[in-house]
């Protein structure tokens, strides 16, 4: 019988408290996982908080995972597609990938999984958090239910060996329902946290259900009768050793007006959960009941899932999330509906330069036009405790459509046409021809804002369309389209690092199936990531109009020290860039971290001969501590595809970069 099918089999009957205190607080009612190398946060062999990082990482990439890597509970599959990577201070790396037989092919369902290496011994090993095959899903849990899916990317504590995950599930609870008295099954989605007694449930959608509704409904609703949790988009961040913190959604009744009965509204909101106690309820920072700063009468009506560290957490919300009129990015203390202090509002706060200077009102078209003021910010905010780096931007006029615009230009989208194979239908079914076209923003910057300094903001890096000079940057969003289509079928085959597209390629394929509550669309997302004492790392593709063309030929290897070597084409690509940063002078000149075309083996000397990156990622917890983690794949001539997740520390207090011009390149150290 398979291991799985024997797990199944067991049926969990405890008290209501006992199962609460499988929802944290040290309780020893937690999933059941029978994998070779599980992962725990007291391990000293999985979390080695203690070690010194040595010569194979400081000035090299040294291997997180490749495809050579095999799953540690099911060593006859290796892993072939990852995520982008979160990293801790001392180099606890967690990542969400897939494996496959090598005799698969494109047929069958790859295993999936969440797993931690930490990459400061000199030889890691790779642990399950959770995965598909052998992990039940924690208490509550009377079914036996097990994983399907983990749709977002896993987070960690930057200061502990804690992590969080989403993950989606078979119906994981069966009770009779009090108004119906019919036996019913439900909970298909939570927030699941490794605390040192294993994974346990963080927060999840029984809410509802009269034995949980003390601890997982949602608080501050209109509805005076429990209500639960519709889905937890995006990916929670913990902090603390003990706090998650997430963007949550859910339906509320608000009252009869006039001749109108009650109402069912959808609302959203950021909440979190003290899990240092397995009864302690569910909590908010903000809400669609809560007023946005400084705006009188209008309240959040989008909410972005958020960042925390060193006891504050940093969180985009807007009144609108397609035309945002009012709203920003907001920082709290980690309490039940706290101040909100405002980092950037929309229309209001200055755009800065690198100096952090507002930037000169445009010369045209209107002379007399003032200083430009974000109208646009990011959901994705990466936070370090201090500061925050953040997409923004400028010159867009919400009260018209985006085609009429005169700052928005349109880009073509095609619809994926490798990986999920419901995700391409879906694409398709929206968009006979295979394509559509989307409006993004001609004035837009990747910046850093200081949350112990209100209204003191950076630019970064830019990209300005129609300006008198050339800016280095074309574009920093990336395109996908995900969601859960009507059909749940298999992921297809592939290699590496996520599909997603700049403005204007074409289009990758997310997740399918009941991996996300909502139905498929494009999205849009920048990624940049924070250490205060280094300083910001984003994916970007660069401008051509910047550079002058050299052939590859011509150009100048980099020494074995730099993380980049020659560019395959004589045109600057996609990739991961950088800029140091000081409080007291500002942002420097960006540099080229790895980019699409460089030569793989920079990366890792395993890859097939000849590869050259053909994709690359990071995450908003991809540097913290000095140590940087990305995740990347490659192709060759043979069509050989090769991908992994790499990292490297930093013991310095700045970046080092060579001479290169027009843009230098990092170099690994010191």
């Amino acid at each position: 019988m398979p291991r799985h099918s024997r797990m199944r089999r067991a049926i969990f009957s405890a008290g209501v408290l006992t199962l609460l205190a499988g929802c944290g607080g040290g309780s020893s009612s937690t999933s059941t996982l029978t994998s070779l190398n599980p992962y725990n946060p007291s391990n000293p062999d999985a979390n080695a908080v203690a070690c010194v990082p040595g010569t194979d990482v400081i000035g090299a990439w040294k291997t997180v995972a490749n495809n050579n890597t095999v799953m540690p509970d099911s060593p006859n599959l290796n892993f072939f597609s990852y995520n982008q990577p979160s990293i801790n201070s001392y180099g606890l790396v967690v990542f969400r990938g897939r494996a496959k037989s090598a005799t698969t092919g494109s047929g069958g369902q790859p295993q999936r999984g969440v797993y931690t290496v930490d990459v400061c011994p000199a030889k890691p090993a790779v642990y399950t958090v959770a995965d598909t095959a052998n992990t039940l899903v924690p208490q509550p849990n009377n079914t036996g239910a097990m994983f399907n899916e983990f749709p977002s990317i896993p987070r960690i504590d930057m200061s502990s060996g804690v992590l969080a995950t989403r993950g989606q599930n078979e119906p994981q609870w069966t009770y009779t329902d009090p108004t119906t008295l019919l036996e019913t099954k439900v909970g298909t989605a939570g927030l699941y946290v490794t605390l040192p007694d294993g994974l346990t449930t963080g927060m999840n959608i029984l809410g509802a259900v009269p034995e949980f509704s003390s601890a997982m409904r949602v608080p501050n609703t209109v509805s005076t009768t429990p209500v639960k949790f519709d889905q937890f988009p995006g990916s929670p961040s913990v902090t603390g050793g003990k706090y998650l913190i997430t963007k949550g959604n859910y339906t509320d009744t608000e009252p009869a007006t006039g001749a109108s009965g009650p109402a069912r509204v959808g609302k959203t909101g950021v909440y979190f959960r003290d899990l240092s106690s397995g009864t302690s309820p569910v909590q908010v920072i903000a809400d669609s009941n809560t007023v946005i700063p400084g705006t009188p009468g209008v309240k959040f009506g989008s909410t972005a899932p958020p960042s925390a560290a060193n006891g504050h957490v940093v969180f985009t919300g807007l009144d609108n999330e397609d035309s945002p009129t009012a709203g920003g990015i907001y920082v709290a203390p980690i309490a039940n509906l706290p101040t909100l202090t405002p980092l950037v509002q929309i229309g209001q706060t200055p755009v800065p330069d690198s100096s952090g200077k507002p930037l000169p009102a445009p010369s045209a078209p209107a002379p007399t036009a003032s200083a430009p003021t974000f109208t646009q910010v990011g959901e994705g905010l990466a936070f370090d405790g201090r500061y925050v780096a953040f997409w923004g931007a400028w010159g867009t006029d919400p009260k018209v459509a985006n085609g009429a615009d005169p700052g928005m230009h349109g880009v073509t989208l095609n619809c994926p046409t490798d990986g999920d194979k419901d995700i391409q239908a879906a694409c398709k079914g929206q968009y006979p021809s295979g394509q559509t076209t989307k409006y993004v923003p001609s004035n837009q910057g990747i910046f850093i804002a200081d949350t112990m300094q209100p209204g003191k903001i950076w630019m970064v890096a830019d990209a300005e369309k129609g300006s008198v000079t050339h800016t280095q940057f074309a574009d920093f969003l990336y395109w996908v389209f995900s969601g859960a289509p009507s059909s749940t079928g298999s992921s297809g085959s592939g290699s590496g690092a996520p599909s997603s597209a700049a403005s204007g390629s074409a289009g990758g394929s997310g997740s399918s199936g009941p991996t996300d509550a909502e139905p498929p669309r494009w999205r849009a997302s920048a990624f940049a990531a924070v250490d205060g004492k280094l300083g910001v790392i984003f994916k970007g593709s660069l401008n051509p109009g910047f550079f002058a063309p050299t052939p590859a030929a011509s150009a100048p290897a980099s020494s074995a020290s730099s993380s980049t070597s020659t560019t395959a084409g004589p045109t600057p690509a996609s990739g991961i860039y950088g800029a140091n940063f000081k409080a007291g002078t500002g942002v420097g000149p960006v540099f080229k971290v790895i980019a699409l075309g460089d030569d793989m083996s920079i990366l890792d000397p395993a890859a097939p001969a000849g590869s050259y990156v053909s994709s690359v990622g990071i995450e908003r917890e991809a540097l913290r501590g000095g140590w940087l983690t990305l995740t990347a794949s490659s192709l060759n001539a043979l069509s050989e595809g090769w991908a992994g997740i790499y990292a490297t520390d930093f013991p310095g207090t700045a970046f080092k970069t060579d001479q290169a011009t027009p843009m230098a390149n990092l170099i690994l150290g010191q």
